[in-house]
């Protein structure tokens, strides 16, 4: 057991969310007790319970203080992202940084969207609702654009972008090593992530049929006759 942790209230509840996070990502829900994540804390029993009274509640505990972390970043990388001329990589980016920063978070989610898959989603809803929707909208925009595929479902392919980091990141180590080669770089595991993502979404101009190539050459004429 650890020595008892006499910290300021906020001090203890953050060292109890800490250690719930690792050891929920390492032993599961099922395989962590209260009495395990006092221990290693420094506290007793009654004192978790005083800040978390069960540990259902402990596990939402953990989970809401994951997505307030996204809720106070998203809008900054969506101000950049505005900001850019490429408005996909830095929100890609944002969210394979935030996984790869820590192990146990994405362990945990992983284990939370295979074991809980509606209550983790209900929980991004709410937490991240309103920028899910400026996301969707942007999307929206695109399909109707031309720019981005008619086929995407806006909130299904964000989910599907989440979910593609967190596996990608946990598993990058175990993946070198079914290779046989030394572990990939974050940078080109982020590229290979940004690059699948936007494989998904946009639309190959390429690969453009004849109306889509028509339908860009009369916005571009209505573009220069603005600017005329």
């Amino acid at each position: 057991m650890k020595a008892r942790h006499n910290g300021r209230p906020s001090q203890v509840k953050g060292r109890i969310l800490e250690e719930a996070l690792r050891l929920f990502a390492t032993k599961g829900f099922e395989g962590t007790s209260v009495q395990a994540v006092a221990e290693v804390v420094g506290i007793k029993n009654p004192s978790l319970l005083y800040y978390f009274p069960s540990k259902d509640q402990l596990l939402d505990a953990v989970v809401d203080d994951m997505l307030e972390h996204w809720k106070a970043e998203l809008p900054r990388h969506i101000s950049e992202s505005v900001l850019s001329r490429d408005r996909f990589t830095p929100l890609v980016e944002a969210v394979v940084a935030f996984f790869a920063k820590d192990q146990n978070q994405t362990r945990f989610f992983i284990r939370e969207a295979l074991d809980r898959p509606k209550e983790i989603g209900a929980r991004i809803r709410y937490h991240l609702g309103p920028w899910m929707l400026l996301l969707s909208d942007y999307i929206n925009a695109g399909k109707r654009k031309g720019s981005i595929k008619p086929t995407v479902d806006a909130e299904y392919y964000i989910f599907q972008v989440i979910l593609m980091a967190a596996g990608t990141v946990a598993l990058s180590g175990g993946m070198s090593e079914m290779l046989g080669a030394e572990r990939q770089s974050s940078v080109s595991m982020t590229e290979g992530i940004i690059n699948t993502a936007r494989d998904i979404l946009l639309v190959d101009p390429n690969n453009a049929g004849p109306g889509r190539r028509a339908q860009r050459r009369r916005r571009r004429k209505v573009q220069q006759a603005g600017a005329l």
